[in-house]
């Protein structure tokens, strides 16, 4: 279905305030489109790569945060659909339905995640985690925690994907 030019937005750039009593984080990004049909919000993310189960995976996290900021950019309380799209492979999309609990726990996730920073950065300046932990629970800020330096060397500029934490404020 091809939706008219007004029910949608392609790169659509967003910032997204985070936070509890013990402060907030602004989570940055881009949605490829966003769109609404029937009256639900609808993100697609498209990856230049192949289909797989385990890249399905890697990019939930990344749908859910964009499925929290359209939900929070519309208003919308429902459920967000979500397509991730795979250029490389001529099989349909990837959908999934985004409730207002998911985006919840999404938003208590990255909150945490947060601390978790701010933490390492205000702390002995050692993580609390070595850097082969961080990739295996796929932390995209492994580079900034690990910039170099004995069991801890992670090198290499941030690994983050189309978002990531601002300052505290």
């Amino acid at each position: 279905m091809v939706l008219p030019r007004d029910a949608r937005r392609m790169e659509l750039p967003f910032s997204l305030r985070l936070g509890d009593a013990g402060g907030s984080f602004v989570l940055h990004g881009q949605i490829d489109l966003l769109a609404v049909e029937d009256g639900v919000p609808w993100v697609v993310d498209y990856k230049y790569a192949h289909r797989g189960a385990a890249r399905r995976e890697r990019y939930r996290f990344q749908l859910q945060l964009y499925a929290l900021a359209a939900a929070r950019l519309l208003g919308t309380e429902g459920e967000v659909r979500t397509s991730l799209v795979f250029l490389r492979d001529r099989s349909s999309a990837i959908t999934e339905l985004v409730d207002g609990r998911a985006r919840g726990a999404i938003a208590a996730q990255v909150i945490g995640l947060g601390r978790d920073l701010e933490t390492m950065e205000g702390g002995e300046g050692r993580p609390p985690l070595p850097v082969g932990e961080c990739h295996a629970l796929g932390c995209g800020f492994a580079g900034r925690c690990h910039p170099g330096g004995g069991p801890w060397i992670g090198g290499g500029p941030w690994v983050g994907d189309d978002f990531g934490l601002g300052s505290p404020t």
